[in-house]
């Protein structure tokens, strides 16, 4: 759980700088994640903490993806989007791509 935990604080600090989400609404579940992740350390340390660290996190994930369900995903936030290719060189994705 600590690792899934320290692993959405980085992603909800790309959808941040990417511009997918408000910066309130982000910090909201960089915040939710942290606790999350903090409460999987100290379940492995031996300490019992109960079902409501998880609480910021989960109601994160509800609001969150209801917000990118309903207003969508700005196709100018992966507009710089690199990929790899075949000869190993940086490519700009184009956007139909």
């Amino acid at each position: 759980m600590s690792t899934l935990g320290a692993g959405s604080v980085l992603f909800c600090r790309a959808r941040l700088d990417c511009g997918l989400m408000p910066r309130p609404l982000a910090v909201w579940g960089d915040a939710g994640y942290a606790i999350f992740a903090f409460r999987g350390v100290l379940q492995l340390a031996g300490h019992e903490v109960g079902v409501p660290r998880s609480v910021p996190g989960g109601v994160f994930v509800g609001v969150g993806d209801t917000y990118l369900l309903v207003n969508g995903f700005d196709g100018g936030a992966t507009a710089g989007a690199r990929r790899i290719s075949r000869s190993g060189r940086r490519d700009r994705l184009s956007p139909t791509e």
